[in-house]
């Protein structure tokens, strides 16, 4: 089995929320993240694929195939939006770190083939770093 690592950056802009609170609680909760009006972030994006290395081709995914599915699945969505106003799987779903990793690995992992996702990592900071290693 051959692993085989992305990484792509990209800035988006967000804010905590959850629309069954009250503004008090959400502030409590998210304190300066809950502004409506938003905040945004440097994300650095790993995306890990596993599989096994092809007879002809030498590759366990083209890279350049690899590459372009990030584009079109994560970053041309992703890349300057304000995750909360712009994307549907956010409309009702705090973009947490946490839950950008799900929603790019839902994105990503029925496109691979012939790899298979092994993990998202996603950095909102140098210093923090979520791994998710699917469902």
């Amino acid at each position: 089995m051959i692993y085989l690592t992305r990484k792509a950056e990209f800035s988006a802009s967000h804010y905590y929320h959850n629309p069954e609170w009250t503004p008090q609680e959400n502030q409590r909760v998210f304190g300066k993240c809950a502004n409506l009006n938003g905040h945004g972030h440097n994300y650095t994006l790993e995306v890990t694929v596993a599989g096994e290395i092809d007879d002809v081709t030498g590759f366990v995914i083209d890279l350049k195939l690899l590459k372009d599915i990030l584009n079109r699945q994560v970053l041309d969505d992703f890349d300057h939006r304000h995750l909360n106003l712009e994307l549907p799987e956010f409309s009702s779903l705090v973009p947490t770190t946490e839950n950008l990793a799900v929603a790019i690995w839902h994105r990503l992992a029925r496109n691979l083939h012939p790899a298979r996702l092994h993990r998202v990592r996603l950095y909102e900071q140098p210093d923090l770093f979520v791994d998710y290693y699917g469902e």
